[in-house]
């Protein structure tokens, strides 16, 4: 605004809105809750907000700048490109997204993205603006999101990426229903997309656009022409319980009558609401004597192929088996890299930085080859110019008590692992990726003569 030269509004700019403007799933209004008097007040500030940075943005492009100037905004260039990364991570998040956020942070020591990081990253995107000529950032061909997961978690964050990339005002983004919004024509891009109930083939169709959308419009970090040459190979090793281990397996089934404990038991079986508890569960198909013996093997088998091969290895943190990974490889002297909750930022990016360059000391080449990390750090690093073996030491499971309550979202996240290898910049023609399966117990008897 000063640089504008729009002086009289700079005394009395408003700062940036202090609510989001969530809704919750089953709700249909933004600020919901008539008993809250502010409401009206939130609406009047945010959309006070916008208006007054629009009006700043347009006077900013009519004044001529010299080469030699400095501090001139962002808000002033036309850019050739703008590529957003991570763009999983919505911008509009619902209440119930921010919960799980802020308890993976309390429990995993994640970086969730702050909301008010999200509310000025709305405003300067300009995604509540019909004309993109009138948005903070412009673009001269289009606006590109990475991505190295499907965004089919939530449609929401689909809309809200066709409102960054596509150049369309096609939807409201249900999170901040404000006059713009109400003229937007909502309905084009995805049909009754806000009705309150909807038919399983009205679902099924929002599923098509959606994905037919990021297939057409979407640049993905593994762009097939950039990973072309490079394979991921898929190895699945299939290990059986001991007789212990399948009784240890059975007894952890809390809650569960002793009719139905079985083997086949899945995590749809458990009814919190009827006393059930499937954090013990968990927690102990986590923690597998068999699990980790396999994980250790092809630790060995890694190293004997290639002794300066760096390894990453993924686990469900939500229920101990990061822990359990870790034990197994200090149980055998093998040693690992751990992030630990208690370590600074500049230390965990000290750890990291182990496994993204070659060894070029003798104290680097002494160091643990395998590093552990939590689903949680699935995104946001970068590891494939050095590392081309991952480990997914146990799957992530999907329900109550888990570390996602969305099958969709717990593939993505074992996606967004992945890609911290195999992804451009990938100089090794194959990455291995090795998953661990648990059975039970063999059951059929040898014959031996």
């Amino acid at each position: 605004m000063k640089k504008a030269g729009l002086g009289d509004e700079v005394k009395n700019l408003p700062g940036l809105p202090q609510c989001t403007g969530q809704i919750d799933l089953n709700q249909n209004d933004p600020y919901g809750g008539a008993n809250n008097p502010n409401n009206q007040k939130r609406r009047n500030h945010t959309a006070f907000y916008t208006s007054l940075y629009s009006k700043g943005v347009q006077a900013l492009r009519k004044k001529e700048f010299k080469e030699a100037d400095r501090g001139v905004p962002l808000e002033f260039f036309e850019y050739h490109r703008i590529i957003v990364d991570e763009v999983h991570e919505s911008l509009c998040t619902t209440k119930s997204e921010l919960k799980v956020g802020k308890e993976a942070v309390e429990k995993e020591g994640s970086d969730f993205c702050k909301e008010k990081n999200r509310r000025a990253a709305r405003e300067l995107f300009g995604i509540t603006q019909k004309d993109i000529m009138k948005r903070p950032l412009i673009c001269r061909k289009a606006i590109f999101g990475l991505t190295g997961t499907p965004l089919l978690d939530s449609s929401n964050r689909v809309i809200e990426l066709a409102n960054l990339m596509g150049g369309t005002y096609v939807i409201g983004l249900s999170s901040h229903w404000r006059k713009l919004e109400r003229e937007s024509c909502r309905d084009i891009f995805l049909h009754n997309y806000l009705e309150p109930r909807q038919s399983r083939e009205v679902r099924k169709n929002i599923n098509i656009k959606c994905q037919d959308f990021l297939d057409t419009c979407c640049t993905r970090n593994k762009a097939d022409e950039e990973m072309e040459g490079i394979d991921l190979e898929d190895h699945r090793s299939v290990v059986r319980m001991s007789e212990d281990e399948k009784q240890d397996y059975l007894n952890s089934q809390s809650g569960i009558s002793a009719a139905n404990k079985s083997l086949s038991t899945k995590p749809e079986d458990f009814d919190p609401t009827a006393g059930h508890d499937i954090s013990k569960f968990l927690r102990q198909n986590g923690s597998l004597q068999c699990r980790g013996k396999e994980f250790v093997s092809i630790y060995h088998n890694m190293l004997n192929d290639d002794p300066t091969t760096k390894i990453v290895v993924f686990a469900d943190g939500s229920i101990g088996a990061g822990v359990a990974a870790r034990d197994h490889l200090n149980y055998c002297g093998l040693g690992c890299t751990w992030l630990d909750s208690a370590d600074s930022v500049r230390v965990k990016n000290k750890k990291i930085s182990w496994y993204q360059t070659g060894d070029a000391t003798d104290e680097d080449s002494k160091r643990p080859r395998v590093l552990v990390l939590h689903f949680a750090h699935a995104a946001g690093l970068n590891l494939q110019t050095e590392c081309y073996n991952v480990i997914l030491f146990s799957p992530l499971y999907v329900g109550v008590g888990g570390a996602s309550a969305d099958p969709v979202t717990a593939t993505s996240t074992e996606l967004q692992a992945i890609g911290r290898v195999y992804r451009p910049g990938q100089t090794h023609p194959k990455v291995h990726l090795h998953r661990i399966e648990v059975q039970g117990p063999q059951t059929r008897r040898r014959v031996i003569g």
